[in-house]
């Protein structure tokens, strides 16, 4: 199920002095954030599969870059009907687009960690979202 390794847990200081959020941290943060949504849309249940596959994985990090996951893997931890056909699940998750859900979503996403005391900015380190909609010093 894993194609890399996952990130470091623990936290890797900054030249502020303060630490940055590991990749678990901001992980759990997008988690939580989940939680608190109310849609049931493909995007968001294959969201909530991603991130909980990686939480689990980061538990045992080693390296720097995030889990893996290929469409069949993403739609077999989200239960859904497509898991056992990789051609079914490629399209499902194509046509889900995560990418325009979390991007329809950014002021949300981005109030809820900077509420959490998480930098917005982390979240192109997460997700790979194009350019951020506000500016952290």
């Amino acid at each position: 199920m894993l194609r890399s390794e996952s990130q470091p847990t623990s936290p890797e200081p900054v030249a502020n002095g303060l630490t940055q959020p590991t990749f678990r941290d901001l992980l759990l943060c997008m988690r939580d954030w989940l939680d608190v949504q109310r849609d049931e849309a493909t995007a968001s249940r294959l969201m909530r599969a991603l991130v909980s596959e990686s939480i689990t994985l980061s538990g045992n990090s080693k390296g720097g870059q995030p889990p893996e996951f290929d469409a069949q893997e993403l739609t077999e931890a989200s239960d859904m009907p497509e898991q056992e056909d990789y051609e079914a699940s490629s399209t499902k998750v194509k046509n889900a687009n995560l990418t325009r859900y979390l991007e329809s979503r950014r002021s949300s996403v981005e109030a809820f960690f900077e509420g959490r005391g998480e930098s917005p900015r982390f979240l192109r380190r997460l997700f790979g979202l194009s350019q951020p909609t506000s500016t952290v010093a």
